[in-house]
């Protein structure tokens, strides 16, 4: 695979997973975020049953206490505050403050792992934070706390959890086959929620609904993975991680052209603080990656 390949596939990735940011929001009058984290986890497991399916014996589900931690964390969890979220903020906002995922992951990292955290790093999650206290903050003095922004950095958290999570795993397994056994062991933990969410917030469903959550299924479930997992296998995730970045910037794009959202003076400076504080970080990682190669 080229570079060229590598990088639009990561990117594809970012731009797809900014679509469900964007479908989220559009989506929380219609489907309850239980409902629509389920039928996204079904659609994308039968993906990936079927692109793993020779990979399926006794022991696809070896080390199944930390699978079921992942299933929990970043499969069931981070999509559900997700959609969560957004009913009560912004796309631009939760796309904003879901960014800082890759830089809240290095203390959980540092204490789980025993990784190195090097000072171009703290300074760049420094950076990242403020900006996301830019953006929450201003909002919360002039208007009150959003519970919205709230669940939009305790998904950060859960995300940078399963993040290490997924780690640990992939120190015996490797990633596809692993994390289609998260996503398996993810349905039991998702049909209670479902089932009681379902008693207060009922899915009416239409055909434009199903399409969509079909969508959400097949494209940030699956197909988006597939296509980070491939450029990251061939850039190394330093330098992919680099292009994570790109998130924000495609779901504050999707969200201004596609709902009408505004883009505000806090959003501009917030978000240049927090894509500018994950990519001075990220660098430091690609030029530790590139070294440690040659």
């Amino acid at each position: 695979m080229s570079d060229r390949r590598a990088y639009l596939l990561v990117n594809l990735a970012t731009l797809i997973w900014a679509s469900n940011i964007t479908l989220g929001r559009a989506l929380r009058a219609d489907i309850g975020p239980a409902m629509l984290t389920f039928v996204r986890v079904i659609v994308a497991t039968l993906l990936l049953t079927f692109v793993l399916r020779r990979e399926i014996n006794r022991n696809f589900f070896r080390g199944w206490p930390l699978l079921l931690a992942m299933g929990a964390t970043g499969i069931a969890g981070f999509p559900i505050l997700l959609y969560w979220s957004v009913r009560y903020t912004t796309a631009v906002n939760a796309g904003l403050i879901t960014a800082i995922t890759p830089l809240v992951t290095l203390p959980i990292a540092a204490w789980w792992l025993g990784d190195r955290v090097v000072p171009r790093q703290v300074i760049g999650m420094v950076l990242s934070l403020a900006g996301v206290g830019l953006i929450v903050g201003v909002n919360a003095v002039r208007l009150g706390v959003n519970i919205g922004d709230i669940l939009s950095i305790i998904d950060a958290l859960v995300w940078a959890v399963y993040s290490v999570l997924g780690r640990l795993v992939m120190r015996q397994r490797t990633t596809l086959p692993a994390t289609g056994a998260a996503f398996l062991l993810s349905i039991p933990l998702l049909i209670p929620v479902v089932g009681v969410e379902s008693l207060t917030m009922p899915t009416l469903w239409t055909p434009p609904l199903a399409l969509l959550a079909l969508y959400i299924g097949v494209f940030p479930g699956a197909i988006a993975l597939l296509c980070w997992n491939g450029g990251v296998r061939h850039l190394g995730p330093g330098r992919a991680m680099a292009f994570y970045n790109t998130l924000p910037l495609y779901t504050s794009l999707l969200a201004v052209v596609l709902l009408g959202e505004p883009l505000q003076w806090t959003h501009l400076l917030g978000g240049a603080l927090v894509i500018g504080g994950g990519l001075f970080a990220a660098r430091g990682a690609a030029g530790r990656v590139q070294g440690a190669r040659a």
